[in-house]
């Protein structure tokens, strides 16, 4: 069995060895374009049972555009399979990053629910190219992995030295991410106030800063997800972030000339008038 497959709670391990969730390649993207001058792509992964069509028919997408995302978004059909196979990984490193990292300026990835989880797997795989992660509801691994975490704080736990499993080493990762702050990159965590595995999200959501999450009510919807996305596109996101339209930070230098106008003028002012001198007293 795929170590992805074991302790996944969504299928029995039966389906996960019999092809019922298949992994072809080239991974299926849709894309959909922005402005004509962005300079940022958002790839977006789906969660368990959903597509790359998915996300625009249940208004994930559409709702982004309406809070004024204009950056490209790449709905990449990471589905299931791709996880059990152990595939996803060159499926992304060839259909997305290979294609389209030199083509951006930054490269921001959202995932739901196990997209939250392929989310946090591509930042940590594909660290150099990804600038920002936004998750929605997402899964974090396995109950075993989360309680040990959560028993012994994320700091003083330790992952087994041998063969850890991928949750294991994702939260080793986790940990040097949380010693940064979780700012570089920055992430973001929204989910609803009834949603699945609450326990685990509201540890996650004492982990980040408060300007980082929003909670919203509802469940493991896509109502939920869509106002999520509206609302961290709009308060969150763009005027806020170089990726999306916060003009970039120029750094300023001193002018050369300027400088010695100023110190010029800074050594006449306080000087005598030598004529002055020589007729006082």
């Amino acid at each position: 069995m795929s170590r992805f497959a074991h302790g996944l709670m969504w299928v029995t391990p039966l389906l996960a060895t019999v092809g019922c969730f298949p992994a072809k390649a080239p991974l299926k993207t849709t894309m959909h374009e922005g402005a004509d001058d962005t300079r940022t792509l958002v790839v977006m992964l789906p969660g368990f049972g959903a597509h790359d069509t998915t996300l625009d028919k249940n208004g994930v997408i559409p709702a982004a555009r309406e809070a004024g995302l204009e950056a490209d978004i790449l709905a990449a059909d990471l589905t299931y399979g791709y996880y059990i196979s152990e595939t996803w990984e060159d499926r992304m490193r060839e259909d997305v990053f290979d294609v389209y990292a030199s083509q951006y300026d930054h490269i921001w990835v959202m995932g739901i629910s196990m997209g939250g989880m392929g989310s946090l797997l591509t930042a940590k795989t594909f660290a150099e190219h990804v600038d920002g992660v936004v998750l929605f509801s997402p899964f974090l691994g396995r109950k075993k992995t989360l309680r040990a975490i959560q028993e012994q704080g994320l700091e003083r736990w330790v992952a087994p030295l041998e063969d850890p499993m991928w949750d294991e080493a994702l939260w080793t990762h986790m940990q040097q991410w949380n010693r940064r702050g979780f700012s570089q990159p920055p992430l973001f965590l929204g989910h609803g106030d009834k949603d699945l595995g609450m326990r685990n999200l509201e540890w996650m959501q004492g982990l980040l800063p408060e300007d980082r999450v929003e909670v919203t009510a509802g469940g493991h919807t896509w109502p939920v997800w869509s106002e999520l996305m509206g609302v961290f596109v709009r308060d969150h996101l763009v005027g806020r972030w170089e990726a999306f339209g916060k003009p970039p930070t120029v750094p300023v230098v001193p002018d050369p000339v300027a400088s010695e106008d100023t110190d010029s003028a800074d050594s006449d002012e306080g000087a005598s008038d030598p004529s002055t001198d020589s007729d006082a007293g």
